[in-house]
């Protein structure tokens, strides 16, 4: 035990100081800015949950544009707080929210350690802790939504998948995809990388269950306002992306006020301009490439590989979305430390969070083009070069992959 603890100890005093830092955070620390127009995250939850004061629900009663897991998660810390103080503030609301998502922001940091120790050994695999620990834009959204529930759940699925723990990492997807629909490019991953027919149907079923449990139970309840939940998704417009300059759309994405959630056919309706380039169209392009990378040769026993394949999938799957949220961002930046545990992983995370600070301005910028395409163009260009980079490797012939220390 004692030689266990000594191998990660370096490890364990990041995880300490990270998890202090955090919790003095709670106290001492509001994430509210001037350069997001004092905009919380938490706050749209908090107006969300309320309606439950009047017996009105997410999926039941109003559509709602995420997955049902954080908004019954909300409205569950919402209840508890009114047990305290009746009717609770959003400040107090705000900050235990923050605090029951603390655990998963942990839980990040854990895997990015063990990813990366299994990948590298200990000294890359600190490096990479260190690292994120020390960024301040996983701090700053872990305040913004759920996150940190879908970050955590997907790299813990990965590295389930990569210690051959597959029903466990079915498991923990399918969560996260109850949380937000983005984690589900990691499916890919383990269809390519699940060696046997009866493992793969263990994850397949698993995952399948769930999620249709999930959702299945909204659906009996009110088929109506579950697949208008679903339809926003269609119809919502593009955002912050390629795509959305394309569309002539130069804001954040955007479905409405809580009172238009409670009329079906409004989810149907975009709030700006509509797609100019048809979604089947897309889909059918990066499908194409998708499978490119898909039926290449692969090493099933390099776990390095699997990690550069995830990495294409996540890449070709933000360059296929018709939308980004700058809280994305604190999906891809365990990516970049695990691809490149040296000096690029550290500057493409940082590229990637002063883009963020230029997605921020947009709401001060009056829909500003100039500053919204650099932004875009900016974190386009970096998705696209990781893609590139990440598909070089792979493919070369199988090898053993070595990250130099001193790079």
């Amino acid at each position: 035990m004692r030689g266990k603890f000594s191998v990660h100890s370096d490890f364990l005093m990041v995880l300490t100081l990270f998890s202090a830092f955090r919790l003095l955070m709670l106290v001492w620390f509001s994430p509210e800015s001037i350069f997001t127009g004092g905009f919380l995250g938490h706050e749209y939850y908090y107006d969300m949950a309320r309606y439950s004061d009047q017996g009105l629900y997410p999926f039941v009663h109003f559509w709602f544009e995420y997955p049902p897991i954080f908004p019954y998660l909300a409205i569950a810390v919402y209840k508890f707080t009114q047990l305290e103080l009746g009717a609770p503030s959003f400040e107090y609301f705000n900050r235990v929210l923050t605090f029951v998502l603390l655990p998963f922001d942990i839980l990040t940091l854990v895997n990015l350690y063990r990813i990366a120790h299994r990948l590298y050994g200990t000294r890359l695999a600190v490096r990479a802790s260190w690292i994120y620990a020390l960024l301040l834009l996983p701090a700053y959204y872990w305040w913004h939504g759920p996150d940190p529930i879908l970050v955590a759940l997907t790299w813990q699925s990965f590295y389930w998948l990569l210690a051959g723990r597959n029903g466990a990492a079915a498991f923990a997807l399918a969560i996260a995809i109850a949380t937000k629909f983005t984690p589900a490019f990691l499916a890919g991953t383990a269809f390519r990388f699940i060696a046997t027919r009866q493992q793969l149907f263990l994850f397949t079923a698993i995952l399948g269950a769930i999620v249709i449990l999930i959702f299945g139970a909204f659906f009996i309840q009110s088929p109506v306002f579950t697949l208008a939940s679903f339809q926003v998704l269609v119809s919502v417009s593009s955002w912050e992306t390629i795509w959305a300059v394309i569309d002539g759309n130069f804001s954040y994405g955007n479905v409405g006020l809580m009172p238009r959630h409670f009329d079906p056919a409004m989810a149907a309706v975009p709030i700006y301009n509509p797609s100019a380039v048809p979604g089947w169209l897309t889909l059918l392009f990066f499908g194409a490439l998708f499978l490119i990378v898909f039926t290449r040769p692969i090493d099933r026993a390099n776990p390095r590989q699997m990690l550069v394949f995830t990495g294409i999938g996540l890449m070709l799957f933000l360059l296929w979305s018709k939308g980004w949220s700058p809280q994305w961002a604190t999906l891809v930046i365990p990516l970049f430390l695990l691809c490149y545990p040296n000096w690029r992983g550290l500057l493409l995370s940082l590229v990637l969070t002063f883009v963020g600070l230029l997605d921020s301005l947009i709401t001060l910028s009056h829909n500003n083009p100039g500053v919204y395409m650099l932004g875009v163009i900016g974190r386009t260009g970096v998705f696209i070069f990781v893609a590139l980079d990440l598909y070089a490797e792979l493919t070369r012939r199988a090898h053993k992959t070595l990250i130099r220390a001193d790079e």
